[in-house]
């Protein structure tokens, strides 16, 4: 996980007064009294609206506060000051855009932010949240399947697949394509899993559902739940709706 830290650095030169006013706010974040941190930081971007620092950090106040809104506009005005730290910025602003449930919005930065030059700590950064970002929308999609809206489930990962395609989202692209009886696009989503795989499980369900697809075995009235424990992660083993 992308670790949300409450940073001091070389910024634009501060005022005695505002310099006291943000490390007593660092002070208090650390201490977790995030509501009193909140109040000076809100005070210290009033005056200073251009200030990047202030804005990165108020940002990380909310994020912590799981203020999702102010978290987002508080990172948004980063970038438009043309901080430098506004590629810190958009890295948790696609993270707090995955919490806010706007997938588009957050893939969108985290591909804009793939091609930017950046030092190697925040290129590691971006790695680790893109892996975050995958599975959390693996998740969605399992729970959207799970609860048979069919389409939503469609759109979610052929959205996500266009930029991050991943061979466990084609599994799952290929059963909802069994479920409403259609196995030629069902076929063509298993295929492209069976030939992206890197994982020896997700390979043999793909191959296994091309079987039954060739044989005529698939059956669009069972539906097939892929197990999902969310501590341990994702196996490979299928149950039908009666078990």
């Amino acid at each position: 996980m992308l670790v949300i830290a409450l940073v001091l650095i070389a910024g634009p030169a501060l005022g005695a007064r505002d310099d006291v006013m943000f490390k007593r706010a660092m002070t208090l974040a650390q201490k977790k009294k995030l509501k009193s941190a909140r109040k000076i930081m809100m005070d210290l971007t009033r005056r200073n609206p251009r200030n990047g620092l202030y804005w990165f950090n108020l940002g990380n106040i909310f994020y912590l506060l799981a203020d999702w809104p102010r978290a987002e506009d508080a990172y948004y005005n980063v970038i438009l000051v043309k901080s430098p730290l506004a590629p810190a910025a958009e890295l948790y602003l696609a993270k707090t855009l995955m919490e806010k449930g706007d997938v588009k919005q957050a893939m969108s930065y985290l591909g804009n932010l793939e091609q930017q030059p950046l030092p190697p700590g925040l290129r590691k950064d971006l790695e680790t949240e893109r892996d975050e970002f995958l599975e959390r929308v693996r998740k969605m999609a399992v729970a959207r399947y799970r609860a048979r809206r069919n389409d939503e489930t469609l759109d979610l990962l052929q959205t996500v697949n266009r930029q991050y395609p991943r061979a466990d989202h084609y599994v799952l692209i290929g059963m909802v394509w069994l479920r409403l009886a259609m196995p030629n696009r069902a076929r063509q989503a298993f295929r492209i899993a069976r030939d992206i795989s890197r994982e020896t499980d997700t390979l043999d369900e793909a191959e296994q559902f091309l079987t039954q697809i060739r044989e005529g075995t698939w059956d669009a009235d069972r539906v097939f739940f892929p197990y999902v424990d969310l501590a341990a992660g994702y196996n490979s083993n299928i149950f039908s709706e009666a078990e």
